[in-house]
């Protein structure tokens, strides 16, 4: 195992000793351990800001979507009218934008039709913004970013019932972006 790994495992090594000893036995693959621990327990590293006016914000809903589950289980849904600002939580890059789209409802068949934004920025993390209004988006992938800039407005593009922002926190675990990710937790955010 090369040293950089063993360095970025130290708060692992500590918080799991018992199973890494059992690695060390040989009782379970190392591998398995580190990617249960590095990418379903980890929580944001950054700040981030509200992703939308906190003004226009009728509620921050983290529970009932039919969508937040597995991969998406930290996803946040923040309840605004069509058309609000979104903007960016934190400073960064724009890595992928589809505006495009006109089509939504309140069926999974929609989910692809999504339109979204997706930045990334420090400590390997990126940020994901869904449901955004045709041809909305303000930024182009490349752009840098600050905090609080908008990028796009609300819509309701997608596998969606009502006018929200769908926002993530990401990180990747694999070389497929489609697939090779895990959400993680983003517990309070900065003004």
């Amino acid at each position: 195992m090369p040293i950089i790994l063993l360095i970025k495992l130290i708060p692992y090594v500590i918080l799991y000793y018992n199973q890494l000893l059992a690695c060390c036995q040989d009782q379970i693959p190392l591998q398995q351990v580190v990617y249960v621990r590095l990418y379903v327990e980890r929580s944001v590293l950054n700040s981030y800001g509200f992703p939308v006016p906190k003004n226009l914000l009728d509620r921050v809903d983290r529970t009932s979507s039919p969508i937040h589950v597995g991969k998406l289980r930290n996803a946040i849904d923040f309840i605004v009218p069509e058309f609000t600002p979104v903007l960016a939580a934190a400073n960064g890059i724009v890595t992928y934008v589809k505006d495009n789209s006109t089509i939504g409802g309140p069926n999974p068949i929609y989910q692809k039709y999504t339109n979204f934004i997706t930045i990334m920025h420090a400590n390997e993390e990126f940020s994901r913004y869904d449901h955004l209004a045709l041809r909305s988006s303000k930024v182009e992938v490349g752009q840098n970013v600050r905090k609080g800039q908008e990028i796009a407005k609300v819509g309701i593009t997608g596998y969606t019932m009502l006018p929200h922002l769908h926002f993530h926190v990401f990180i990747f675990t694999g070389s497929n972006v489609w697939v090779d990710f895990e959400t993680i937790n983003v517990k309070d955010f900065t003004s």
